[in-house]
């Protein structure tokens, strides 16, 4: 701090002693007060006197508050002469340090002062005095004194620098002090820190709010430089600025660092990090993220869904749901880390769609897409099949097992067969494993039970149970059944007999009594054992004595599976001679001439047969009218393309008409009206004889003749072509290769009944094999 100097000019007073009355004061001049000589004269002139007289003056010669040695003193006015007043220097000289900035950023600096003795002696020399934080006055140098100069001044370390200056003069007059400072300086050498302040890792915007900040302890900042660095080196983006925050805005995507470099007061300049002082990542764009692909059936309740992302830096994932037509509602919100979770409580039959909406470090959040990223159906319900019934004999090895679905079942897509044979395990059918098929051909074992069942998978791949039991069964009985004996046998009989025929197994018993001749023919009824193998045959009157009997089992008798006798069973038996004595038995001449009857009853046969058939329906116009009755198959005769008779089948119990003559006649026919037949699926014809209808059907090898009894016949046309087609469809393999096994009629045998039983009347197709 500097100090106020008085300095006060110096004046020249006069004192004199007291004069006479009358007499003038003498006069001073030339005085000067930069010498301290002053010229000095007197003149007294007396009143009425002309000539001056000399006196003695006494001179004082006043400056302020100096003093000048002799004075006053007594002044020879005789002559004019200068009287040298010397001035005594009793005041010490001024001096201060100048003023030092606020700050020094250096040890060493220059310490400038002034000095002046004013009109004193001159100046001598100048101390220097400087403190350190407060301390005491210390001494720094000495030298002489000018009225400007300079102290070369090293500071023991930063702190609060205090400055003053003391001088004398040559006169030995000293200033006074040193009391307060004359300046002051604050040596500062050490570099401001500061830093700019942590960011958050990731920004999603392109701008944001950039603050830093003095490291601790540091008070001094005077202003900061900002900086930045996207990876291609640092730029300086504020200077010299006093801010402590402002808004930065990136120009891409990118990392951004920041560094702050601050420039304290005392002009020291913060030396800037290698690297960073805090950093970010600037990212705008949402992240993807997605469900991964469900199957399209989901057979449990819980089932797992996946999801991933193709985004780098996603956060968290958030799957939303959305059952059936509903709302999207949030599932789960997990972190990257978790790629898949169970859902659980899904409803059979609903379809549950998924998506994941991602957020990413930076909190960008990926818009939801329109519709679903996945979806899946919930299919609990197990599908039911059921094989269809069979037959309870099958009277051919190989026969043909159908299956499908169950009612309300709708989405079965594969089924396999299982067999259980006589009673053993459940076991597959090999070529009818999860399969499409819906039937196949089985190879039985004669005299085998078989029982089948289905057990289907759906879409879903809900397999079904399977069921306690079968769904249906059959046995496979391939063995003809032959008479094992008949009776009675030879001459002699009584005529009161009862015939007896012993089969080798269970007989269809009305096959059996239809299969019965007796000639002469004789009314009489039948009875049978309690396992269908022992056929009685009671005549209703005696039989004529004398006679000779023919019995006969022909081949169209069937066992209880359907199968035929290999071949007719004859026998014969005569009766004795009646009381009266005139009977005679008949002999085989009489045999041979009925052999004769019927061989040329079938040379006529076609003849015959339309005769009694037109006679039978003029019989019925001359009665009274009878009321109309429903149409139904009275016969079924199928014929190879050849003419020859595979099979015939009536639903009366005993046929009209032989079937032998029938089949040449329907041959005949075929004949007649060959040119309806030109290929392979021509439509069926009909043939009218009075009342009675004859439909003609052909297939590739077959060719069906049904005879309709009743009123309307029509409704019989497609029912006969579907049979058709029914049976070359399955045994296509059997027709094209038939050599005229008549075995073959056994095969066809329930079709042919199923026809009669009008079962044909329902479907709308023919199976395929």
């Amino acid at each position: 701090m500097g100090r106020a100097r008085r300095s006060t000019p110096p004046s020249m007073g006069r004192r004199s002693r007291s004069r006479p009355r009358g007499i003038s004061p003498s006069r001073i001049t030339s005085a000067s007060m930069s010498t301290g000589r002053t010229g000095l004269a007197t003149d007294r002139v007396y009143i009425q006197s002309n000539t001056a007289t000399d006196n003695r003056t006494d001179v004082t010669v006043t400056y302020g508050s100096e003093t000048f040695a002799s004075n006053p003193r007594s002044v020879d006015m005789a002559t004019t002469h200068t009287e040298s007043f010397v001035m005594l220097d009793t005041t010490p000289p001024t001096s201060q340090a100048n003023a030092l900035p606020a700050y020094e950023n250096t040890w060493n600096f220059m310490v400038s002062y002034t000095a002046s003795d004013g009109s004193g002696s001159g100046l001598g020399n100048i101390t220097l005095y400087y403190k350190w934080n407060g301390g005491g006055w210390i001494p720094l140098a000495t030298q002489p004194a000018q009225p400007f100069g300079f102290f070369s001044f090293t500071a023991s370390g930063d702190g609060v620098y205090e400055f003053a200056t003391v001088a004398d003069d040559i006169a030995g007059n000293t200033e006074a002090g040193p009391n307060a400072n004359d300046t002051w300086t604050i040596v500062d050498t050490v570099r401001p820190g500061s830093h700019v302040n942590p960011l958050p890792t990731y920004e999603n915007t392109l701008s944001f709010l950039v603050t830093w900040a003095p490291d601790a302890g540091v008070t001094d900042i005077a202003s900061y430089s900002i900086q930045y660095n996207r990876g291609s080196g640092w730029i300086t983006w504020l200077t010299g600025t006093t801010l402590t925050s402002s808004t930065f805005t990136a120009t891409t995507n990118a990392v951004y660092q920041f560094r702050s470099k601050a420039t304290d007061n005392a002009g020291n300049v913060e030396t800037v990090p290698a690297t960073n002082d805090t950093w970010t990542i600037v990212d705008t764009f949402a992240p993807f993220t997605r469900t991964e692909p469900l199957p399209v059936w989901q057979t449990s309740s819980s089932f797992l869904v996946q999801w991933s992302s193709e985004s780098t830096d996603t956060a968290t994932f958030r799957i939303q749901v959305k059952d059936n037509s509903g709302a999207w509602t949030d599932w789960v919100t997990v972190p990257v880390t978790t790629t898949s979770g169970t859902y659980t409580g899904a409803q059979d039959g609903h379809t549950y769609q998924f998506r994941s909406i991602g957020t990413d470090w930076a909190g960008n959040v990926q818009t939801p897409s329109s519709g679903n990223q996945s979806w899946t159906i919930v299919d609990l319900t197990s599908p039911d099949s059921a094989v269809a019934a069979l037959p309870q004999y099958e009277i051919v090895l190989q026969f043909t097992v159908s299956w499908g679905p169950v009612s309300g079942t709708t989405d079965i897509v594969s089924y396999t067969l299982e067999v259980s044979e006589n009673g053993g395990p459940w076991t597959q059918v090999s070529g009818a494993v999860s399969t499409t098929l819906t039937s196949t051909s089985y190879v039985g074992v004669d005299g085998h039970r078989y029982a089948f069942r289905t057990l289907s998978r759906d879409r879903a791949g809900n397999a079904e149970q399977a069921p306690a039991g079968n769904d249906t069964w059959t046995i496979v009985d391939v063995t003809r059944p032959v008479v094992v004996v008949g009776s009675p046998r030879g001459a002699g009989t009584n005529l009161t007999p009862t015939i007896v025929v012993t089969f080798s197994e269970p007989m269809n018993r009305a096959s059996a009594e239809q299969a019965f001749t007796i000639t002469p023919d004789m009314n009489g009824a039948f009875s049978w054992s309690a396992d269908s193998r022992v056929m009685t045959f009671v005549p209703d009157r005696s039989l004529q004595g004398g006679t000779d009997y023919f019995v006969s089992i022909d081949s169209s008798a069937r066992d209880v599976a359907g199968n035929s006798m290999p071949g007719p069973y004859p026998f014969q038996f005569a009766t004795g001679s009646t009381s009266l004595g005139g009977g005679g038995g008949g002999g085989a001449g009489d045999w041979i001439w009925l052999i004769g009857v019927l061989i040329a009853g079938a040379l006529v046969g076609l003849f015959l047969f339309l005769f009694m058939r037109q006679r039978s329906a003029a019989t019925s116009a001359a009665g009274a009218e009878k009321p109309k009755e429903d149409a139904v198959i009275d016969d079924v005769f199928l014929l190879y393309n050849d003419g020859l008779l595979i099979k015939h089948e009536t639903r009366r119990l005993k046929p009209d008409v032989d079937s032998d003559i029938l089949s040449g006649m329907l041959t005949a026919v075929q004949q007649f009206v060959k040119d309806s037949f030109r290929s392979e699926d021509a439509e069926l014809n009909e043939m009218k004889f009075g009342q009675m209808h004859i439909l003609l059907g052909r297939g590739k090898w077959l060719i069906l003749a049904a005879i309709i009894g009743g009123d309307g016949s029509e409704a019989f046309t497609k029912q006969i072509q579907l049979a058709i087609e029914d049976m070359e469809n399955h045994h296509w393999d059997q027709l094209e290769s038939w050599n005229g096994d008549m075995t073959i009629a056994r095969t066809f045998g329930p079709y042919v009944k199923k026809l009669i039983r009008g079962e044909y009347a329902t479907a709308t197709y023919a199976p395929k094999p």
